[in-house]
């Protein structure tokens, strides 16, 4: 027998259903939180874009998720590509005709959406991942997916089950807000029993509500009768007053940064952009790193650059202390610093440039965003220090 007889081409659902420890990095809760994450990145995606000014999600109390948002009204159109609805790409195929994410693809992705929406919106260059293949994927690992949308004059509705569109697009007169709603439940054969997550889908909420400014996002559950809102006006500075509210800390120091950069010279030049906030407090410490929206767990490279220029320009500006005793040690390592230091770093890259660390997603690996993130710790900073001394002493103190 050749071995090739043995090779099973998956198609349509199946390349999802059959195959979710890869597409979402784990199975049971973990790989079915993930698959909603995909959900959000969709609305987050709209954010980002400056078209959502609000995202609720709602655990239900059969494990099915509800998310809306107040935004332009999900385009669902049924102008045809390739003799399929453009819908259809949305929610039943992982990429669009033009083949694997890379600059021109999302370049294109964005005209699409741009002649679907009929206006002249940003395309999808800094947006986390391909926020259709998220969707896709979500839907194919779903027990059910209800899509309703209104564009202030239709309300359109879909339903799939286990992968499949399972009736027409139905329309019908609609007077009021525009709005995009998802009600998905991902499904048990897929995944096995799970309990989704209600942390990370806050944390991910968190995340879009301090990255773009007046977006309020919301978290509801419907068994605990939980609710938290998420909003920050003054985007990753008020973040950092949330982590440090009620302790004593110096001020805030901010810095943004923008720039191209590339990774090699052979390489094309792609826009980057770092935004830092910091503070210290002797009883107060707490990092958040946020990538295109979304917060990762491990921060990386940019992160350990940002720690490594703040404990060093420490060392320079509290050197006499050190010296006479002040403090018990000669000098400040990371270690120490990471005990009294609050921060939060945002960083923006065009999306396909972004290099990940492990396949979860949890950090990442940007030579480009890591320097952009080591000038931001730079001169100004040392400045903060000496105007701040009194106080980054107090922060220090044992």
């Amino acid at each position: 027998m050749n071995s090739n007889d043995r090779i099973t081409v998956l198609r349509g659902p199946e390349r999802v259903r059959r195959r979710p420890a890869v597409i979402f990095g784990a199975m049971g809760a973990e790989g079915a939180t993930n698959a909603l994450m995909g959900v959000i990145n969709i609305f987050a995606a709209e954010a980002a874009l400056g078209h959502c000014r609000s995202i609720s999600v709602t655990q239900n109390s059969d494990n099915s998720v509800t998310v809306k948002s107040l935004d332009r009204g999900f385009a669902l159109s049924e102008e045809l590509i390739d003799g399929k609805p453009s819908w259809y790409y949305d929610f039943c195929e992982l990429y669009f005709p033009k083949g694997e994410p890379n600059k021109e693809y999302f370049l294109e992705l964005g005209q699409l959406h741009n002649k679907l929406y009929g206006d002249n919106s940003e395309q999808y260059l800094n947006v986390e991942g391909d926020p259709f293949f998220d969707l896709t994927c979500a839907q194919y690992a779903s027990e059910f997916m209800e899509v309703r949308v209104s564009d202030g004059c239709l309300l359109k509705q879909l339903r799939f089950e286990k992968g499949f569109c399972t009736n027409e697009l139905t329309k019908q007169p609609f007077s009021g807000e525009k709005f995009t709603e998802i009600l998905l439940k991902p499904d048990p054969e897929v995944f096995g029993d799970f309990e989704t997550d209600g942390e990370k889908l806050k944390e991910r909420l968190k995340a879009a509500a301090a990255t773009v400014k007046g977006l309020n996002c919301e978290y509801s559950n419907q068994t605990t009768g939980e609710a938290v809102l998420y909003s920050y006006p003054n985007g990753i500075c008020s973040l950092l007053e949330e982590l440090t509210f009620g302790k004593e800390c110096t001020p805030v120091y901010t810095a943004e940064i923008s720039a191209g950069g590339r990774e090699r010279y052979d390489q094309k030049e792609y826009n980057a952009k770092v935004r830092v906030a910091v503070s210290f407090g002797n009883e107060a410490a707490g990092t958040f790193c946020i990538h295109n929206h979304r917060m990762l767990k491990n921060g990386g490279r940019q992160l350990d650059s940002v720690l490594k220029a703040v404990t060093k320009y420490i060392n320079y500006a509290l050197a006499k202390e050190l010296l006479s005793g002040v403090f018990k040690k000669e000098q400040f390592k990371v270690e120490d610093i990471a005990k009294r230091l609050v921060l939060v770093i945002e960083t923006e890259c065009e999306n396909y440039a972004t290099r990940w660390e492990n396949g979860r997603r949890e950090s990442i690996d940007n030579k480009v965003l890591a320097d952009m993130a080591h000038d931001a710790i730079g001169e100004p900073f040392m400045t903060f220090l000496k105007e701040n001394l009194a106080a980054v002493c107090e922060a220090f103190k044992p």
